[in-house]
């Protein structure tokens, strides 16, 4: 639904496959940081965000709270950590702009 109301407003030269790729991809990075950003006032403050329904505010609390779900974020977090160079995704979203997909 998104990616349609983007349509309607933007127009690009390049190919549609490669900017939808693109744009899904900013999507998802935007998600993940909203989703930290919630996450981070639960564990930090205990508040709960007024943007996010009660029921499914409710689903997230208990993932987060078990033990498995902790284990697998630590080690996620030192995977992040042991990446030399950091990010490459601008330069990969340039380069398939570039090249057309």
């Amino acid at each position: 639904m998104i990616w349609r109301e983007f349509k309607k407003v933007y127009r690009w030269t390049q190919s549609k496959e490669a900017v939808k790729r693109v744009f899904y991809k900013h999507a998802v990075s935007r998600y993940k940081d909203t989703m930290y950003e919630v996450k981070d006032k639960w564990l930090k403050k205990k508040e709960q965000d007024l943007s996010v329904p009660d029921h499914v505010f409710q689903e997230w609390r208990r993932r987060w709270e078990d033990p498995d779900y902790r284990k697998m974020c630590e080690k996620q977090s030192g995977n992040r950590r042991s990446e030399p160079v950091g990010s490459r995704s601008m330069r990969v979203d340039e380069r398939a702009l570039t090249k057309g997909g």
